[in-house]
């Protein structure tokens, strides 16, 4: 089924020739659990595939779906609840070729997967679930941060701003106090010395 698996389907003529039953024999035990069948006299291989609900029965569903389009070949998809039912044929050549033990094998694989938890849908759900889970831890971590920080630079700010206005004003209070007094004393000493000298000049005369 490795081999297989690991193959891609070729393009597919309508005059392409169909798997003969030596060929059948040799395909058909690397994917064992595919019943070979023949509806309207065209051979088919077809697989029943359960699961626990109808979602993950459709996911499966979606999942070959994508595998299909990628490969360009298409099977029949029948999805019930618990269980997916795939079948794989040529329509080209209204029987079996190559490419469908091909896509079974795919299948197969994709199933084994899916059961293992190790689907690429998984993964990336997963993925995404821990990126969503850091990058909320980071914006709380942020916030946090900034309930912590922005409110200390401007309490700081203003305490400092307001403590320098007080000493501002409180020396601008003492300047003027000085300046003050320093009139009073020059405006009063210079004007009362020469009157006390010329008076005393005036009464000698």
């Amino acid at each position: 089924m490795q081999t297989l698996a690991r193959e891609h389907c070729v393009a597919c003529r309508r005059d392409a020739p169909r798997v003969t039953e030596a060929e059948v024999a040799e395909l058909h035990p690397a994917v064992a659990e595919w019943e070979l069948v023949s509806p309207d006299g065209i051979d088919r291989l077809r697989r029943v595939f359960a699961f626990d609900d109808f979602a993950q029965a459709l996911a499966f569903t979606n999942a070959i779906g994508e595998l299909a389009e990628a490969e360009g070949h298409h099977p029949a998809l029948l999805t019930e609840w618990g269980r997916t039912t795939v079948t794989w044929w040529t329509h080209k050549i209204k029987g079996l070729h190559r490419n469908d033990f091909v896509m079974a094998a795919k299948t197969d694989e994709l199933y084994a997967r899916v059961h293992d938890g190790t689907t690429e849908e998984g993964t990336m759900a997963d993925d995404h679930e821990h990126d969503d889970d850091h990058e909320h831890r980071h914006r709380g971590t942020f916030a946090e941060g900034q309930a912590e920080e922005e409110p200390h630079p401007e309490d700081h700010t203003r305490g400092d701003f307001a403590r320098g206005q007080e000493l501002a004003d409180e020396q601008e209070h003492r300047h003027e106090g000085d300046f003050g007094e320093g009139q009073e004393e020059t405006e009063r000493h210079p004007e009362d010395e020469p009157k006390g000298d010329f008076a005393k000049g005036q009464e000698r005369e």
